[in-house]
């Protein structure tokens, strides 16, 4: 039986690290409920209203709806099959794309971690918008719409429709692949690893706020939510299973 290869093998961080990962999350949970409960988060959305003419006019633009919403999750989820079947190649096959068994073996639970980190996410994401009862911008009175602003704790009046717009779902297509940063950092490729999902989330979450379908906490919660799960689930994967024999 083979173990990982050294290049790949994971280490258990010090304490230091893991309080600085949780020292992260802690601060973008406070961020996201402090733009939440500001008048922020209505002061911005108000000014993107008014900015494109009082009323959601890129809501339909053929760029933000067809290319960078219904374009990027059909991207999303070839992305996601991809890393599946990566995954299962590497977990099945004694030889993979002109590489060693070994060096195939090596890359089992970083694949694993990597397939497993994004549906996570966006499940837990996904679950959350039926939960929170929530509506889009584009919904409330003031921003074109008839339903008034319920906030996360109210007690929601009857008849009104049901609201599945927080946190943000899209921008988990961006924010989910925070574990490329987890893993990459344990390999000296934190930098990249950081910032593709980032910048990824950051443009996914901007797309629905012009569209009128986020403020821009629902985003940030999103973003928070991603980094507790990548962060969990590398504490689980790459330190727990990668320990175990291939």
């Amino acid at each position: 039986m083979r173990t990982v290869e050294p290049a790949l093998a994971p280490t258990a961080w010090p304490a230091r690290r893991q309080r600085q990962d949780l020292i992260v999350g802690l601060a973008l949970v406070t961020l996201a409920a402090l733009v939440q409960t500001s008048p922020f988060d209505f002061w911005l959305a108000h000014r993107v209203y008014q900015w494109e003419g009082d009323g959601w006019s890129l809501r339909r633009a053929w760029l933000l709806k067809e290319v960078m919403h219904d374009g990027v999750n059909q991207l999303v989820k070839v992305m996601q099959i991809g890393l599946v079947l990566l995954t299962i190649a590497a977990f099945t096959l004694r030889r993979f794309a002109g590489l060693p068994a070994r060096g195939v073996t090596a890359w089992r639970w970083p694949l694993l971690y990597l397939a497993s980190a994004m549906p996570a996410c966006a499940a837990i994401v996904g679950l959350l918008k039926a939960w929170t009862n929530m509506d889009c911008p584009y919904d409330l009175v003031g921003f074109g719409g008839d339903r008034p602003f319920v906030g996360l704790f109210e007690i929601r009046p009857e008849g009104l429709p049901r609201g599945r717009c927080f946190p943000g779902g899209h921008a988990s297509g961006g924010y989910g692949y925070l574990g490329l940063y987890f893993l990459g950092r344990r390999h000296g490729l934190a930098l990249p690893g950081l910032l593709i999902p980032l910048v990824a989330g950051a443009i996914l979450g901007l797309t629905q706020q012009l569209r009128g379908a986020h403020f821009m906490s629902h985003d940030l919660w999103t973003l928070a939510i991603c980094w507790f799960v990548c962060w969990g689930l590398s504490e689980l994967m790459l330190l727990g299973g990668g320990r175990r024999k291939a």
